[in-house]
């Protein structure tokens, strides 16, 4: 696992900058659409965002796939189909680390001991862990934030680890279909003398 996160880091890096960037854009997005009270907006604006992310992750891993075809074509490289999964795996630790320990604070949580708006204070290390981990996860995938609240499931810890399959199936079919040459979303560029 090592040997891979080495060999591909800076492949992993960009979508983590990716996820980041556009994180930004999203949450941007989310609150100017949260003013307008009203869910189809909200819905409809976090799909855009949503789909913007992935046509990023899918090109740029495309591109990469395309890249290790004239390897595999070349005998320099052997064909690793699961390459792109893999990428879309690894580049998403940092939520499935906030969704593990938001799920460990959600499950140890006392439901029987609440305050009188309803939250929930017992144990107090079980809350602090399920609120801290939950928000920082939410908010990394902010693209996502406007569908997850309007289908209120946004305090699900499982909603951090469902958001990232998205990411995770572009990778793998951008790698897959790189290696093959079929469906670029972008053409290509061709440089043409006059």
């Amino acid at each position: 696992m090592f040997r891979f996160i080495k060999e591909n880091s800076s492949t992993i890096s960009k979508l983590t900058v990716y996820q980041f960037a556009l994180t930004v854009f999203g949450l941007l997005l989310f609150t100017v659409s949260k003013y307008s009270q009203n869910a189809a907006i909200t819905v409809g604006i976090s799909v855009f965002s949503v789909l913007f992310y992935l046509f990023i992750i899918y090109t740029n891993i495309w591109e990469f796939g395309a890249r290790d075809k004239i390897k595999m074509d070349g005998k320099r490289l052997k064909p690793r189909p699961m390459h792109g999964l893999l990428l879309g795996l690894v580049s998403n630790i940092p939520n499935y680390l906030f969704c593990i320990a938001s799920t460990v604070g959600y499950v140890f949580i006392d439901r029987s001991i609440y305050t009188a708006e309803g939250n929930f204070t017992s144990p107090e290390w079980a809350v602090n862990l399920y609120a801290i981990s939950h928000t920082v996860g939410s908010y990394l995938n902010g693209t996502y934030l406007g569908i997850t609240e309007t289908a209120n499931i946004y305090m699900y810890p499982f909603t951090l680890a469902l958001i990232t399959l998205p990411a995770v199936a572009a990778c793998a079919l951008g790698y897959y279909f790189g290696t093959k040459e079929k469906f670029p979303i972008v053409a290509e560029k061709r440089n043409v003398d006059y």
